[in-house]
C-alpha cells in the first residue's frame, strides 16, 4: 500500500495529471455540446417546419372563406337572375365585408354581353342610374364581359366598373377556366382599382353564372348557358397582411410567387419582416388555389433563430471551456504545490547542508546568540578573528567578545528591542570594535539579522575584520591631503602665470598701439614730402632720382597702411562685442555697393544666396565681409570674368557661410600660414596686401566663438568657410 502511494505521489505522475484531467474534461464538453447542437437543430428543423405549414394552412383557410363567399353569391344570382343593383347592395351590406372578410377589395358581378347587344346593355344599364356606363377598352370583340355591380362602391371599385375583364388575357384565361370548371383563379394582375401612386400587386377569383342557376353538365352546355360571373378582386398585400397581421411578429418570413417561378416578375406579396442574412432553414412549398399554383418561400427571421434556443449551445461549450480550463488550472496549482512542498522539503535539507559549508568556509565571524546574549554557536572564523577555540566560546556572553566601554550599550539595546521592537543602531554594515584574545581591539563590520521560531528570538552576527581596509582608508586620506595641497600650489602658481600673460598682452597691445599710432604721422610727412618734390622739381630732377622719389611715396604709403592695420588689429582686442541679431544679406549687399571702386572696369558676377540671422557684433562682421570679398576681388583680377558666390551650407551639422571666387587659389601646403599676422602666399609684386587682412578676419571670428577655414586649388580658387554660434 505504501508503494502504491508513493506511486501515486511521484512527481512524475504528479505533472501528467493536468493534462489528464483536461483532456477527460474537454472530451465531456465536446460529447455534451455535439449532443445538444443534434437535439437543437432538430427540434428548431421541427419549429420551422410546423411555422412553415401553419402559414400555408392560414392562406388555404382564408382562400376557403371567400371562395365560400363567392359561391354564396352565385346562388343569389341563380335564384334570381335579374337581381339589380339595389339587390345586390343590399345583400353585400348584410355580409359586413370589413369585418369579416378582410383583406377583400369588393365583390362583383360581371355580364356577359354579345357584340350585337353592346348598345343595348349600355342603354339599358344607363337607364338603371349609371348614366355615365360605358364599356372599356373600346374595340370590337366578340363578345364582351363588363363590370356591372362592385361592392362596396368606394372610389377604387368605381373606377373598374364596365371594365371588360375578358379583354386582358390572364382574366381571359382565369375566366375561360371558370366558365369551364365553375371556378378559377387569375395569375398575377395589377387590378384596374390601382388608381393610387402605391400600386399593388392583384389577383382574382371567378364563379360562373348559368341560366337555370345549375352546373351543366357539359362543356359546350357550360358555354352556351353562360350568363356572366360573379368574381372577388383581391390587391395581394392587403390580402397577405389581414392573413398575417402583425406580419412583425411573423416567426417566418413568407415571399408568395404566382405559378412556380421565384422572380421580381411573379412576386405577389413579401412579408416585412427581414430574414436572417444566412438563413438557419429555408423551405419551398407549393399550393394549389383551385386550378392554380402558389410557390411560397419561406425562411427563418433573426427573432425566429433567438426563439429556438441557438446560443444555448455555443454557451454550454464556452461554459464547459471555461470549467475545463478552471479544473485544469487548479489542479495545475495542486500539483505544483505538492512538487513546491516536495522541493521545499528538499531545499530545506540542502539548505540546512549548504549553511553548514557555507558558515564554515566563511571568511566572516558568522555568531548566533539567543535573547540573553549567550553565544550558541560559532563558525571557523570567528576562532581565526578572535583568537579564541570553538570550545571556550559557546555559552559564554556575547560581550566576551567586545571591549569593555561597549559592554553595557549592548546589554541596553538587546532589552530595548525586545520590549519595544526599537534598535539603537543599524543593523546592516555598522562598524563596532571587538576584543581578541590577546587584548587588542579589532576594527569590525557587522550585520545583524533575527530568526523568531517558537517564540524565541535568536540573532546572527555576521562580524567582517576591516584592519587591512582601515589601513587603506588612512593611507587615501594622506595621499588625498597631499594632493590637495599640491593642487593648491599649482592653481596659485597657474593664477599667477594667467596674471602674468594678461599683463603682457595688454603691455603689447599697447606697444603696438603706440608704434602704430607714432609712426602714422612721420609716414604721412614722407609721402607728402616725396609727392612736393616731385611736382616742384620734377623738370631738374633726373629719371632715376624720380624712378627714386616715387618708390619712397610708394613704400610709405604701404607701410601707412600696414600701420593702419596694426592699428585696428590693437583696437580690435581692446574692445569688447556688442551684440545683436544681425541678417547678413542686407550686410554683404551694402558691403559689395561700397566695394564698386575697387571693381570699376571689372567684369564681376555676384551670387548672393539667401543667408541667416546671426548674433553678432554689427561693425566687427560687416569688417569680416569687407576684407574677405576684398580678398575675392583682388585675387580674380587675372580673370576676364570673375566670380564670387557669397552663401550658406550645413557641415556637421552646423549653418556654414562661404565666399567662393574663382580666381588664381593657392597650395593647400601652406594653409597654415594663411591666418596669421604678416603671413602672405602671394608674391608682394604681383598682389598688393599687408598680411594683416585675414589675420583681422580670423581675430573677430575667434572673438565671436566661431570657426574660419579655407580649402583652395591653384587656379582653380579659393572658399573661405566660417560659422559663428547662434547661426539662426
Amino acid at each position: 500500500m505504501k508503494k502504491r502511494l508513493s506511486f501515486i505521489g511521484s512527481p512524475k505522475h504528479l505533472r501528467r495529471a493536468p493534462a489528464l484531467v483536461l483532456l477527460l474534461l474537454l472530451l465531456f464538453t465536446f460529447t455534451v455540446t455535439f449532443y445538444l447542437y443534434k437535439t437543437n437543430r432538430a427540434s428548431s428543423l421541427t419549429h420551422f417546419t410546423n411555422a412553415t405549414l401553419q402559414t400555408q394552412d392560414n392562406i388555404h383557410d382564408n382562400l376557403d372563406a371567400f371562395i365560400t363567399l363567392l359561391r354564396g353569391t352565385g346562388a343569389l344570382f341563380a335564384a334570381n337572375e335579374q337581381t339589380t343593383q339595389e339587390e345586390f347592395h343590399a345583400y353585400v351590406q348584410r355580409l359586413l365585408l370589413s369585418e369579416h372578410y378582410r383583406g377583400i377589395q369588393g365583390i362583383g358581378f360581371a355580364s356577359r354581353v354579345a357584340k350585337a347587344e353592346k348598345d343595348s346593355f349600355i342603354n339599358q344599364v344607363r337607364q338603371q342610374g349609371k348614366a355615365d356606363f360605358t364599356i372599356f377598352p373600346e374595340g370590337d370583340r366578340e363578345e364582351y364581359f363588363p363590370i356591372v355591380y362592385l361592392e362596396p362602391p368606394d372610389r377604387r371599385n368605381q373606377a373598374a366598373i364596365g371594365y371588360d375583364m375578358f379583354s386582358e388575357a390572364s382574366r381571359h384565361a382565369a375566366m375561360t377556366s371558370a366558365m369551364t370548371n365553375g371556378i378559377d383563379t387569375s395569375s398575377k394582375v395589377t387590378l384596374i382599382q390601382e388608381i393610387g401612386p402605391a400600386k399593388q400587386a392583384g389577383f382574382l377569383i371567378y364563379l360562373g353564372l348559368y341560366r337555370g342557376g345549375g352546373f351543366p353538365a357539359t362543356i359546350a352546355e357550360r358555354r352556351e348557358k353562360l350568363t356572366g360571373f360573379v368574381y372577388i378582386p383581391f390587391r395581394a398585400d392587403d390580402f397577405f397582411l389581414a392573413i398575417f397581421s402583425p406580419e412583425e411578429e411573423l416567426p417566418i418570413h413568407v415571399e408568395i410567387y404566382d405559378g412556380a417561378q421565384i422572380d421580381e416578375a411573379h412576386l405577389l406579396h413579401r412579408s416585412s419582416n427581414a430574414a436572417s442574412r444566412h438563413p438557419l432553414f429555408s423551405s419551398t412549398n407549393t399550393i394549389q388555389v383551385e386550378r392554380h399554383a402558389w410557390t411560397i418561400l419561406s425562411e427563418t427571421t433573426p427573432r425566429f433563430e433567438r426563439t429556438l434556443g441557438r446560443r444555448i449551445v455555443p454557451g454550454v461549450f464556452i461554459a464547459g471551456l471555461m470549467i475545463s480550463f478552471a479544473l485544469f488550472g487548479i489542479t495545475i496549482y495542486f500539483v505544483k504545490a505538492r512538487e513546491k512542498n516536495l522541493q521545499s522539503e528538499a531545499a530545506l535539507r540542502s539548505s540546512e547542508e549548504l549553511y553548514r559549508t557555507t558558515a564554515e568556509s566563511a571568511a566572516d565571524a558568522i555568531i548566533l546568540i539567543d535573547s540573553e546574549s549567550t553565544i550558541l554557536s560559532v563558525n571557523s572564523s570567528t576562532e581565526r578573528i578572535f583568537g579564541y577555540p570553538t570550545r571556550e566560546l559557546v555559552g559564554q556572553s556575547m560581550t566576551f567578545l567586545m571591549p569593555e566601554r561597549m559592554r553595557g550599550h549592548h546589554r541596553h539595546g538587546i532589552a530595548r528591542y525586545l520590549s519595544s521592537g526599537r534598535r539603537n543602531i543599524s543593523w546592516e554594515g555598522v562598524e563596532l570594535p571587538g576584543l581578541h584574545k590577546d587584548g587588542h581591539e579589532i576594527p569590525l563590520e557587522i550585520s545583524f539579522g533575527e530568526i523568531v521560531k517558537d517564540g524565541k528570538h535568536i540573532f546572527a552576527g555576521i562580524a567582517r575584520d576591516i584592519t587591512e581596509r582601515k589601513r587603506i582608508e588612512n593611507s587615501l586620506r594622506d595621499s588625498e591631503e597631499r594632493y590637495r595641497t599640491l593642487s593648491a600650489k599649482l592653481e596659485d602658481r597657474v593664477n599667477a602665470r594667467t596674471r602674468e600673460l594678461e599683463a603682457s598682452n595688454q603691455e603689447l597691445e599697447a606697444f603696438t598701439y603706440s608704434v602704430a599710432h607714432d609712426l602714422r604721422a612721420p609716414l604721412r610727412h614722407i609721402n607728402a614730402f616725396a609727392q612736393l618734390i616731385e611736382a616742384d622739381s620734377q623738370s631738374q630732377l633726373s629719371a632715376d632720382i624720380q624712378t627714386y622719389i616715387k618708390k619712397m611715396g610708394e613704400s610709405a604709403l604701404k607701410m601707412a597702411r600696414l600701420v593702419d592695420g596694426l592699428l585696428n588689429l590693437a583696437l580690435l582686442g581692446k574692445g569688447g562685442l556688442s551684440l545683436e541679431l544681425v541678417s547678413l544679406r542686407p550686410v554683404v549687399e551694402e558691403v559689395v555697393t561700397s566695394l564698386k571702386d575697387e571693381t570699376k572696369n571689372r567684369d564681376i558676377k555676384w551670387e548672393i544666396e539667401d543667408l541667416p540671422s546671426i548674433e553678432c557684433d554689427p561693425v566687427l562682421m560687416r569688417q569680416v565681409f569687407v576684407n574677405l570679398l576684398s580678398n575675392a576681388i583682388k585675387y580674380t583680377c587675372r580673370r576676364e570674368k570673375a566670380l564670387v558666390q557669397i552663401g550658406r551650407t550645413i557641415i556637421k551639422n552646423q549653418t556654414t557661410i562661404f565666399i567662393r571666387d574663382n580666381g588664381v587659389g593657392f597650395d593647400m601646403r601652406y594653409i597654415g600660414k594663411l591666418f596669421g599676422l604678416f603671413q602672405r602666399l602671394d608674391l608682394a609684386e604681383e598682389f598688393e596686401g599687408t598680411g594683416v587682412g585675414l589675420a583681422m578676419v580670423s581675430r573677430i571670428i575667434q572673438k565671436h566663438h566661431g570657426q574660419i577655414w579655407a580649402e583652395a586649388e591653384e587656379d582653380k580658387g579659393a572658399t573661405f568657410y566660417f560659422t559663428v554660434p547662434g547661426m539662426k
